[in-house]
């Protein structure tokens, strides 16, 4: 038998070392059969190497990896990403934080399957550009188990049914694991969940279910077709706490996607959400893709988060303090109360000083250079910091 005697293409998997994959999670390569791949020398069966490149990683030193995080809700291990600010390591500051569905897809194209969302890309770009920062927590889907996980109902034809346990798994073990280990605002009006598809139905859902837990949803092309229940647990729910509801979604997706979306603005509003509590996006060119996800994250992420910059985080991102010193008078700041003493960050974050009162109620700047700094404080017994300037006037004579 000669190379040439192979002439039929037959479909095969292939694995190198034995028939087992190295991990349950692992899919053979499917190649074919051909006169460049098999070779017959000397009675013996031969494969020539298949070279096969793999996507390089795309994420950010500022993402990391916790692997096989036990659920115990649903009795599996899942991987975990968690980005984290540029400033994290820089300060001491405490962070909003997002959940996001779909993990494997949000920072590194190596390990989705459609694209990815380049959530770290533009986190990191939008707080070089002044935003504060917060913190990604990405939640690998199931495989397999996605359907069940992401929908609180049954389907006929698709499945699912284990959405609630997949929510409580998020509230009870996730958040409380990511509040302990990392440095977080955990109140409700700094905590959002953002999801696309199948993870938009089941955002959405624990939005309603947890509105102690999350006051921020992001809903990427929501399957509401999935499971029509979800306008029943809307309707059926009485609002009363403030909720912010970004849904987005595209006019070449499916054809109810958009008339699905404003029935459930509609069914918003008819419970008391006011207008600007929701916001409702149709684009022209939207697809159920994550290259539009990824385009329209960025914005969403600014809608939803806005109040809390504004509000929560006001010291420091709109209002700034100045101290200006002369030769016979020095104005000294006075922070609140309870700031017993004040560390001092440069305009590039880069630790300078603690500063100590000199009596009850001042604190002496004498040692900082004129210049811009970030004042940590304690306002409440939440860490927060004031932008201050220190500049030196020379009065008149």
């Amino acid at each position: 038998m000669s190379t040439n005697d192979v002439k039929k293409v037959v479909p095969f998997k292939l694995w190198k070392g034995n028939w087992q994959p190295r991990v349950k999670t692992e899919k053979p390569f499917k190649h074919q059969i051909t006169g460049s791949t098999l070779r017959i020398i000397g009675g013996s069966v031969r494969w020539q190497d298949l070279v096969i490149e793999m996507p390089r990683s795309t994420a950010t030193p500022n993402v990391t990896i916790i692997n096989d995080f036990y659920m115990p809700q649903l009795q599996r291990n899942r991987r975990v990403w968690v980005y984290l600010p540029l400033d994290y390591h820089q300060t001491e500051k405490a962070y909003p934080v997002i959940y996001m569905q779909d993990g494997q897809n949000l920072f590194d194209v190596s390990t989705s399957y459609s694209g990815e969302w380049q959530v770290d890309e533009s986190m990191n770009l939008l707080q070089a550009q002044g935003d504060y920062g917060a913190i990604v927590v990405g939640v690998d889907n199931g495989g397999m188990n996605r359907l069940n996980e992401y929908s609180p109902w049954r389907n006929a034809n698709y499945g699912g049914g284990e959405g609630d346990a997949y929510i409580d798994f998020l509230v009870h073990t996730l958040k409380p694991y990511i509040d302990r280990h990392y440095r977080t605002m955990p109140e409700r009006e700094t905590t959002g969940i953002i999801g696309s598809s199948m993870g938009a139905l089941i955002a959405m859902y624990a939005g309603f279910k947890h509105p102690e837990v999350f006051s921020k949803l992001g809903i990427f092309s929501p399957s509401f077709w999935f499971g029509n229940n979800i306008f029943k647990v809307v309707r059926e729910r009485i609002k009363f706490l403030p909720t912010k509801i970004y849904m987005i979604g595209g006019e070449r997706e499916s054809s109810t996607m958009i008339s699905n979306m404003k029935t459930m603005y509609a069914t918003l509003q008819s419970i008391g959400f006011q207008k600007d509590e929701l916001e409702l996006i149709a684009r022209p060119d939207g697809m159920h893709s994550e290259w539009f996800w990824c385009r329209e994250f960025p914005i969403a992420y600014k809608w939803l988060f806005k109040d809390v910059q504004c509000e929560e985080f006001e010291d420091m991102i709109r209002h700034e303090a100045a101290i200006f010193r002369e030769a016979k008078n020095e104005l000294i700041w006075m922070p609140p109360s309870d700031t017993k003493t004040i560390k001092v960050y440069n305009s590039h974050w880069d630790y300078v000083q603690t500063l100590s009162p000199a009596n009850e109620e001042e604190f002496d700047v004498d040692d900082l250079d004129d210049g811009i700094y970030y004042f940590q404080i304690q306002v409440l017994q939440r860490t927060v910091f004031r932008k201050v300037i220190v500049k030196t006037e020379i009065l008149a004579t």
